[in-house]
């Protein structure tokens, strides 16, 4: 599971690259979590594919409509309606080996009892500083003193954007004042550049546009008048 997402000297790394080793061998359940961009669905697709050269991927929306078949893989737990839940569980039943993804362990409790088997969280860019040269050099960049000191909300993806684009980042120092503030102003700073186009934002924070509605509520952000 050698791809650049998921490399990394950092202890936070190290143990990841282990657990994910042990889990090609373990067959029970496997929930990988991360926040967005940290290369969770990339891990479960990897695990997958060492498990059995025959994994297919099953999204979330699938189990809005119909019953998934011969899959190993739920992604976006948390994207899931209440009767898509039910229909996920059922599916479990039959499938005891999945391997599923999310930003946080479901909430809901007949969902945790099937598939937190073992649980691998990715950390966030923020808590493995330490990679983040060996990260750049592999994006074709160098990292500078101001990368070291961003909140990083889109994680290795949005770093990837950074050093591929060739702009620099702008930015969102964590050191005096909370992540959740440091992150919004970020994500505030990104919507007036781009003159609030959320595709274009999404891009440049390197994750989806679902997200970036997300965090536009979530801290209560809104357009100049």
């Amino acid at each position: 599971m050698n791809h650049v997402f998921l490399r990394g000297e950092s202890e936070a790394m190290r143990t990841v690259q282990a657990r994910l080793a042990q889990a090609v061998q373990w067959r029970c359940p496997v929930l990988i979590l991360g926040e967005t961009g940290t290369g969770k669905s990339l891990a479960a697709h990897l695990l997958a594919r060492a498990r059995s050269d025959r994994a297919r991927s099953v999204y979330g929306v699938d189990f809005e409509t119909r019953r998934p078949r011969c899959a190993e893989i739920v992604e976006d737990l948390d994207d899931l309606s209440p009767v898509a839940t039910r229909r996920l569980c059922a599916w479990l039943d039959a499938h005891p080996n999945c391997i599923a993804t999310a930003e946080s362990i479901p909430a809901e409790q007949t969902l945790q009892h099937r598939l937190v088997g073992v649980v691998i969280r990715l950390p966030p860019l923020r808590e493995r500083l330490d990679d983040l040269d060996l990260l750049c050099a592999w994006f074709g960049g160098v990292a500078t003193e101001p990368m070291r000191r961003h909140a990083w909300p889109g994680n290795v993806r949005e770093l990837r954007n950074v050093v591929r684009s060739g702009r620099g980042v702008n930015v969102t120092s964590v050191g005096g004042a909370s992540l959740r503030e440091a992150e919004a102003a970020h994500i505030d700073r990104i919507l007036k550049s781009v003159g609030w186009n959320k595709t274009r934002a999404a891009e440049l924070l390197g994750i989806q546009r679902s997200t970036v509605y997300q965090k536009i509520k979530e801290h209560d952000l809104r357009p100049p008048e």
